[in-house]
């Protein structure tokens, strides 16, 4: 009989953040930041954990520089804050590309486009989201344009 290979445990925590801070996070995510002892993230999210005793590093940039320096802390508790939903437009997938399921957890805030919605009365199914965080502002023109490929 072959023996299953060993889930690893959870070394890594994806939390998103809204703009209310530690206020606005769950027990659970609140628990998790709490035991971390590296929390990674922009300044303005490192900003809103001012007390706590955790190494905080901001993403450097290129953004790429910061995979091997996340990657070399496996094993440790280590905590990335990301603005509401990590895999939605997020940190979150580029971080899962380079781990297994198993090395991480992730407890997602609402999204920027769902408090969006959700002010306006927009229902998001009828939404078409488009970031240009990080990426060429050209992107944005197909949507701006009444047709296709005008």
């Amino acid at each position: 009989m072959v023996e299953d290979a060993p889930v690893p445990r959870p070394w890594l925590s994806l939390i998103g953040i809204g703009e209310d801070g530690q206020e606005g996070l769950s027990a659970s995510a609140r628990h998790l930041l709490a035991q971390a002892d590296w929390i990674w993230g922009g300044a303005r999210h490192l900003a809103m954990v001012p007390d706590h005793s955790a190494v905080k590093t901001p993403w450097p940039r290129p953004f790429s520089d910061a995979i091997p320096a996340l990657l070399a802390q496996r094993g440790e508790r280590v905590c990335v804050l990301a603005s509401g939903d990590p895999f939605y437009f997020g940190v979150g997938s580029l971080l899962a590309e380079h781990l297994t399921p198993g090395e991480y957890q992730t407890v997602p805030a609402p999204s920027s486009l769902s408090l969006a919605a959700a002010r306006l009365g927009w229902s998001q199914q009828d939404c078409t989201a488009v970031t240009l965080h990080g990426r060429p502002l050209e992107r944005i023109i197909p949507h701006l344009t009444p047709t296709p490929g005008c």
